[in-house]
């Protein structure tokens, strides 16, 4: 059967043999080659066929309208998608305009790729709807981050990616379809030609609320992505599932007892409901991804180029051990190591876990442990705090940064400076500056420079905690450089926050000297989880993760150890254990911005 394409035809049937149709009269073999097989779909100004090439199936898409805009918006999807060269997006064919028989007004048409296969939906309904397991779920949502990637790059976005708009061919890859091409040209189309708000495309379950009211951004991808891996792993429609009535967050955990907790967490990450919190580009899910799982390949650096690396960084395998000698190296004074880790105890509750940031801090581990047993005692609970990112956690991590100190770290070319400020800032991210330092994180935080900014520090403290004043005498005791807290309290009542300290050091103490120094004041309570010397921004930085329990709830912090000419900065991320995990990747994310003035 051959279909006429002439939207006024009425018996728009011919046989397959036929090159004119029998009712109209209009021409059957579309540029020579493109024969109409059937209709799949559309509406008032477009429709979707299935044409055969020369005996090969392929997808045409037309638009039936003479707006002008509306012929230039189609135009340029169409453009975007031929210039769009990746596997896993369905490749042009040809774009062309026809003219019916005796009819003045043209039909403009996209013709691609046919993708065979079965689409996600259709695929877990033939599982029976059983859940797939993590180890697909990583591959796949690598393959779909990397396509929305190339999108993404061309200023373009998906608006509609659900599990029916996602094809798994015969070889086990994924193409994503529906571009809206087409669809776009129906009525979105016309309200942005008529100037009229465009609610756009709304797949229950699966469309964010900027997009429902017509501002789609390219994050909206994002949570439409996250809500299709929450159908995928539980076999369940996401909008089954009931969300917090506070924070407008899906529960859908333990429905998916398979998952891990760092995989969870970037699911959730990517359907925040606000969007300035979601990653803000592919790349950063892939370096999310590539922390859950290191055969994931790295993708290209997003940062600028570093600066030339100093001489005297040296870069030899990595180790996965400290140094047993390093701490006899260290030379600094015992007075200024007490200070400093009196400090970091007392930052411990007020650092709980909310903050990106590049940070080098001068804090001291009894006082973080000290601050966070008096704020448990203090504390009152209240409903859970809206998450912040779950962000990127350094790709520098994959196990392919070289662990060994750095053989000169008072070499002034390797240490953080404002070299980094092109590093991107996520959308809705505000610069906290303290005396010395700035590092950006999201808009729910407020801080500063303690010493000049108490009593601003101290007015929005009051509006988060009853006992305010208690946590700001505390918090007065030490001479912090730098520190932010998030406006919300988790769910058990602690402050998140983010503090920032800096240390002399006796020339050429290493990192890992330092870390180790550090590590040696820690309170008892302390477990050591990880330590290791990662690349922040191409330049070597200690980080430690610790876990105590104080008044029988598990918090954990994240300390960085960063080289400064003489000086060591040291930043804290705290929070409650659950927390902290959800949050891992913002602290690292917020880490990447910091900038230790001269």
């Amino acid at each position: 059967m051959s279909l006429c394409i002439n939207p006024n035809c009425l018996k728009p049937r011919n046989l397959d043999t036929e090159l004119f149709c029998q009712a109209c009269g209009t021409e059957l073999l579309l540029e020579g080659r493109y024969r109409i097989v059937k209709i799949l779909g559309g509406g008032g100004f477009g429709k979707t066929f299935e044409v055969s090439d020369r005996g090969t199936s392929k997808v045409l898409k037309v638009l039936i309208t003479e707006h002008p805009k509306a012929i230039s918006l189609f135009q340029q999807e169409a453009k975007v998608l031929s210039h769009l060269n990746h596997p896993g997006i369905p490749r042009t064919d040809g774009y062309f305009t026809f003219f019916p028989k005796n009819s003045q007004a043209s039909l403009h048409c996209l013709v691609m790729e046919k993708i065979e296969g079965l689409d996600l939906e259709e695929y877990l309904k033939q599982r029976e709807n059983r859940p797939i397991d993590e180890k697909l779920a990583l591959e796949w949502l690598t393959q779909l981050t990397k396509i929305l990637h190339e999108v993404h790059q061309q200023n373009f976005f998906h608006r509609d990616i659900k599990p029916a708009n996602i094809m798994l061919r015969a070889d086990g890859h994924l193409v994503l379809i529906d571009f809206g091409t087409a669809r776009e040209a129906t009525g979105t189309y016309m309200q942005k030609v008529a100037g009229q708000q465009v609610t756009g495309i709304v797949s229950a379950g699966y469309t964010p609320l900027e997009q429902a009211t017509g501002k789609a951004v390219p994050q909206s991808d994002f949570y439409a992505l996250g809500r299709t891996f929450v159908y995928l792993l539980t076999g369940k429609p996401p909008d089954e599932f009931p969300e917090d009535p506070r924070l407008g967050k899906l529960i859908w955990r333990e429905s998916a007892s398979q998952v891990s907790k760092q995989l969870a967490g970037l699911i959730d990450y990517l359907m925040e409901p606000f969007p300035g919190k979601r990653p803000q580009n592919a790349q950063m899910i892939l370096q999310c991804l590539l922390e859950i799982n290191p055969i994931v390949k790295s993708p290209k650096p997003y940062v600028s180029p570093p600066p030339a690396a100093p001489k005297a960084v040296q870069n030899p395998p990595r180790s996965t051990q400290l140094q047993s000698s390093a701490a006899s190296q260290h030379k600094s004074p015992k007075a200024e190591t007490k200070t400093l880790f009196t400090k970091v105890g007392q930052s411990a509750q007020y650092t709980m876990l909310a903050i990106l940031s590049i940070g080098l801090l001068r804090l001291s581990a009894p006082a973080i442990y000290k601050y966070f047993k008096f704020s448990l005692s203090h504390s009152h609970p209240v409903a859970t705090r809206t998450q912040t990112e779950t962000e990127l956690s350094s790709s520098d991590k994959s196990g392919n940064i070289p662990k060994q100190p750095i053989a000169d770290s008072t070499n002034e070319s390797s240490s953080i400076s404002s070299e980094n400020n092109s590093i991107p800032i996520p959308d809705g991210w505000k610069k906290i500056q303290g005396e010395g330092a700035e590092l950006w994180l999201p808009g729910s935080y407020f801080g500063g420079d303690p010493n000049k900014d108490s009593e601003a520090i101290a007015y929005n403290l009051k509006l988060v905690v009853p006992d305010y004043q208690r946590r700001l005498e505390v918090f007065k005791q030490s001479s912090f450089s730098l520190a932010a807290f998030d406006s919300q309290l988790d769910s058990v009542g602690f402050l998140t926050n983010v503090l920032a300290v800096v240390e002399p050091v006796m020339p050429g103490t290493t990192v890992d000297q330092y870390m180790e120094e550090l590590i040696k004041q820690l309170p008892s309570q302390y477990q050591i989880l990880e330590k290791n010397v990662v690349s922040l921004n191409y330049y070597q930085t200690g980080r430690i993760v610790t876990e105590f329990t104080t008044g029988g709830t598990r918090n954990k912090q994240i300390f960085y150890t960063i080289p400064n000419s003489n000086k060591f900065w040291v930043i804290v991320y705290s929070a409650s254990a659950d927390e902290f995990d959800r949050q891992l990747l913002v602290f690292e994310e917020s880490i990447r911005t910091f900038v230790a003035k001269p």
